[in-house]
């Protein structure tokens, strides 16, 4: 096994080898049986999805702090919280383990006893049922790293939850990171010039190594670069402009361009009594009730207009409520976008996080021709509710988000930059630095 030759490289023992082989193949069989939580043979991305029709509204964030991504220093004690609401009527029991990933988010090569101190998986112990609600569902909530399964190493890690101890199908799968922090990075967003001066947002980057040592930065440093949480628009930056005994930089010449987008369409649907901006009308048909929000219009020929967002996310609230994760209803959204002929070569979309920004079914619109218009019918649960009408081109996977909304260098994105470097003896990317920032 791949760790009994690095614990013999660095082992000095009076016993002879064969001994000392013997009791750590004990030692490591002992623990691998104590791992409830496997995952077999699986060489796929571990990427957000959803795998169980009657789960719903998965966030993922620090502990008592919703909007903040799931990112976590090494060994800070500090933690993470996922929740989510399972609509099936029925109690069940989950079970969760984190498996390590390198950049891509593919399983790293890693066993898990060298990533996870404790036994490596649990079960999620804290399970509240609704209250006061038209619709049933029971809360889930799992606040981690704990003794049972915590992170050793830094890098990408995915939670994945399950059922009857078989995490090869999981439930639900959510990414999170667990970094070290051992250099400081600094951005520059900028308008760039050339064909996107009007559309765009270039960045440029570089790296304070504060005395870390990188022997072949072209080689063993990516930088990841996600944009308002959308995994489909990363860029992945390998190449530096210069290296120097200290720093390292990236971009410039309108190396790292990103469009621009768009300010987010929102709503609020945080009380049934009334109807807030956005909203046509709300109606209560049994068993739910109905919130038609306004049609929809292109805006990819629109002026920029500036509004308050939350850059694609939602918050879960209900009015007069002293618990939120249980007192939140759950109503069927409406959405209306007017077109007066269906797109031929490709598909609608509503995306954003209230369908995980994926191309995937959750989100795609069908048109009625009766009423010329693209529509879509959402469960979700009570709060405040940031999305955009993507189009899917036809035999394509990735959602464009400017085609009906439309690109301005001055719209206000959160980015996100993720520094991994390549650790070549023990074959893992590590996450040395995360970074968060916004352009003006």
């Amino acid at each position: 096994m791949k760790i009994i030759n690095r614990l013999m490289s660095s082992y000095k023992s009076p016993y002879p080898v064969v001994m000392v082989i013997t009791m750590l193949v004990s030692q490591l069989t002992t623990q691998i049986k104590s791992c409830s939580a496997q995952t077999g043979n699986f060489s796929g991305k571990y990427e957000n999805l959803v795998n169980d029709e009657n789960i719903h509204t998965v966030m993922l964030h620090h502990e008592d702090s919703a909007l903040t991504l799931p990112v976590m220093d090494l060994n800070s004690g500090k933690k993470l919280e996922l929740h989510f609401d399972d609509l099936s009527q029925q109690q069940r029991s989950f079970s969760y383990t984190l498996i390590h990933c390198n950049s891509r988010w593919e399983p790293s090569p890693l066993e898990q006893q060298e990533y996870l101190d404790g036994f490596g998986s649990g079960r999620i112990e804290k399970i509240t049922h609704s209250f006061n609600t038209t619709c049933d569902y029971f809360h889930y909530c799992l606040v981690f790293p704990v003794e049972e399964a915590m992170p050793k190493i830094s890098g990408n890690y995915a939670l994945l939850v399950y059922e009857n101890n078989d995490p090869e199908n999981p439930v639900l799968i959510r990414q999170c990171h667990f970094t070290e922090s051992l250099i400081a990075l600094d951005a520059t967003i900028r308008q760039p010039s050339g064909e996107k001066y009007a559309t765009g947002q270039e960045i440029e980057i570089s790296l304070n190594l504060n005395g870390y040592t990188i022997n072949d930065p072209a080689r063993d440093i990516t930088i990841l670069i996600r944009q308002n949480g959308n995994n489909q628009t990363d860029q992945r930056i390998t190449k530096p402009r210069f290296v120097g005994p200290s720093a390292i930089n990236y971009g410039g010449n309108n190396e790292i361009v990103f469009d621009g987008g768009n300010e987010f369409r929102y709503f609020d649907i945080k009380s049934m009594k009334y109807e807030a901006e956005h909203i046509s009308r709300i109606d209560f048909q049994p068993p739910y009730y109905h919130v038609f929000l306004k049609e929809g219009e292109s805006r990819a020929f629109d002026p920029y207009f500036t509004q308050p967002d939350i850059n694609g996310r939602f918050y879960i609230s209900r009015e007069r409520s002293q618990d939120r994760h249980t007192e939140a209803d759950y109503v069927q959204v409406h959405f209306l976008l007017k077109a007066q002929i269906p797109f031929t070569d490709g598909e609608i979309c509503i995306t954003g996080e209230l369908t995980d920004g994926s191309a995937k079914d959750k989100g795609r619109m069908s048109y009625s021709s009766e009423q010329r218009q693209y529509e879509k019918v959402l469960l979700l649960k009570q709060g405040f509710y940031n999305y955009l009408f993507g189009y899917l081109p036809e035999n394509s996977g990735i959602i464009d988000m400017g085609y009906l909304e439309g690109n301005h260098y001055e719209t206000v994105n959160d980015y996100a930059f993720f520094v991994y470097h390549y650790d070549s003896s023990w074959d893992y990317d590590r996450l040395i630095a995360v970074k968060q920032m916004q352009s003006k």
